[in-house]
């Protein structure tokens, strides 16, 4: 993915218009290499996860560069995300995430919930503790995942008191599961395979994800 990732430090420091319209070749190059690579998680991630189809176009998990509202003069993004998910329940479910960017990439399992979704997994957690708990321990043992807990930077949500069982849990605002990615300079289905390897002993946090919102 070097080529992507070269293109991506290119456009932090000149994020306008003019800039990437002059280097549009390198972008098509970028977004070659990203196509290859959707296509080849997509395809190792269909061999142990049912729900993923390998029928679905897999450029459609690929992001956009374009900021909707763009703020600071950028317009932007500089970063790509690959998130593949069955397109299921209008988009409210988790995915497996490629993020790539200069400043880190990493791949991870990852569920964004929307305010209902939100509401939902805090409530399936709370009854389901000691199942999290040893998922993650299970999956901590074989791989280099890492629960991350950015995203908990608030106070408990209404309803929740200090000291309550699952506390670091019931703050997050996201739920995910991440690892730093292997080397960029692998070959597109080397790096695939790695990840792919790395996914399928991490699948039980995803199921555990899938079964708390009636997946």
């Amino acid at each position: 993915m070097r080529k992507t990732l070269e293109f991506l430090q290119s456009l932090q420091g000149n994020n306008n218009a003019s800039w990437f319209l002059d280097h549009i070749g390198e972008y098509e190059r970028a977004k070659a290499e990203l196509d290859d690579l959707a296509y080849a998680l997509v395809t190792k991630l269909t061999a142990f996860d049912e729900v993923i189809s390998s029928e679905i176009d897999s450029a459609r998990f690929i992001s956009s560069l374009t900021i909707p509202k763009p703020k600071k003069k950028q317009i932007y993004y500089s970063h790509f995300d690959i998130a593949v998910s069955p397109l299921s329940n209008g988009g409210n479910e988790p995915v497996y995430l490629v993020h790539l960017d200069p400043e880190g990439s990493y791949f991870s399992i990852r569920y964004d919930p929307d305010v209902f979704g939100i509401q939902v997994m805090r409530s399936y957690l709370t009854k389901n503790l000691i199942e999290l708990e040893s998922i993650l321990a299970q999956v901590s043992e074989v791989t280099a995942f890492e629960l991350n807990t950015d995203s908990a930077k608030g106070p408990l949500p209404k309803g929740y008191q200090p000291g309550v069982p699952g506390e670091r849990f019931l703050k997050l605002t996201s739920y995910e599961i991440r690892w730093p990615m292997p080397d960029p300079d692998l070959k597109i289905p080397k790096l695939a395979d790695t990840m792919s390897i790395e996914y399928q002993k991490a699948y039980p946090f995803m199921l555990f994800l899938r079964k708390g919102l009636g997946l």
